[in-house]
């Protein structure tokens, strides 16, 4: 009898630490399987972050490059402008040139 308890008891021991171990690696794949979602939604944010990022610039870059050809078109205008004007100018100083020198001719004669 009391070597059917001992068989028991040791029975007992050795089933608790199958148990135990049972447990630890279920524990393990518990663990591993936490890490590795978690790892997937960490890479998940950072795509996310990232094109958020590359949308974000690409915004920028375009608002930017129209600001930039608005005001190059605004320099353009004003700078043919400022050409028209000059040209107009010339124009106007070589008639004036042309009646000061007709007029100097037939003043001094």
């Amino acid at each position: 009898m009391a070597l059917e308890v001992i068989k028991e008891i040791t029975n007992a021991e050795n089933r608790a630490e199958e148990l135990v171990r049972e447990a630890n690696k279920k524990s393990k794949e518990i663990i591993d399987s936490a890490i590795k979602i978690g790892e997937e939604e960490y890479k998940k944010v950072l795509i996310r972050s990232k094109q958020e990022a590359e949308i974000i610039i690409n915004y920028a870059t375009e608002k930017a490059t129209k600001e930039i050809e608005a005001i190059s078109i605004k320099g353009n205008n004003e700078l043919n402008g400022i050409k028209e004007g000059l040209e107009e100018e010339k124009k106007y100083s070589a008639v004036r040139l042309i009646i000061e020198r007709i007029v100097g001719i037939h003043g001094n004669s």
